[in-house]
């Protein structure tokens, strides 16, 4: 997949919780998830060893009000940014880092 190796978000209003995510790999950004529409929750969520070709190895978030909280990421590789990127308004980010998120 080009954009998000497992999800690519583009609905509204929804929750990705419990989930794990692993060795996804997207041609461009977001190697597990792409967030292109708003009103998103990830909520306690492993990412391990997703890659992107460019950036954002586990989510690359374009959109406004997008909430990540309680959860991992380990070990996801991109160009630019390892584990997220974000644009957008009234994102909320709070998450455990577990290390060893890389760029290429």
């Amino acid at each position: 997949k080009t954009f998000g190796g497992a999800i690519l978000w583009e609905g509204v209003n929804g929750t990705i919780e419990g989930s794990q995510f692993n060795e996804n790999d997207a041609k461009s950004n977001g190697g597990a998830i792409y967030v292109n529409q708003p009103n998103l929750i990830i909520n306690q969520s492993n990412f391990t060893k997703n890659t992107a070709s460019n950036r954002a190895g586990a989510i690359y978030i374009t959109t406004d009000n997008v909430t990540v909280t309680n959860s991992e990421f380990y070990r996801n590789h991109a160009t630019e940014s390892g584990a997220v990127e974000i644009y957008g308004r009234n994102n909320e980010y709070c998450v455990g880092f577990n290390s060893r998120n890389q760029l290429y």
